[in-house]
């Protein structure tokens, strides 16, 4: 299991590399692989902490992801 996360959108970002980098040794097998980052879409203005947590990226929301994938 490996989970990328960025402060940046998903398309085309850090996480998109690490999976084709993967593809191209071999070793991008189904649901190893998560991303975790920006939708592509417009977010409201505000504070740090609370536009990561409307979008599921908070401490507490990525340690629980990623828990919940063990």
């Amino acid at each position: 299991i490996m989970v990328t996360l960025e402060e940046n959108t998903l398309r085309g970002g850090f996480g998109t590399g690490v999976y084709e980098e993967m593809c191209g040794l071999g070793i991008a097998k189904g649901g190893g692989l998560h991303h975790l980052g920006l939708p592509d879409h417009f977010i409201m203005h505000g504070g740090r902490g609370d536009l990561f947590k409307e979008v599921g990226l908070s401490v507490d929301q990525i340690e629980a992801f990623t828990l919940g994938l063990l």
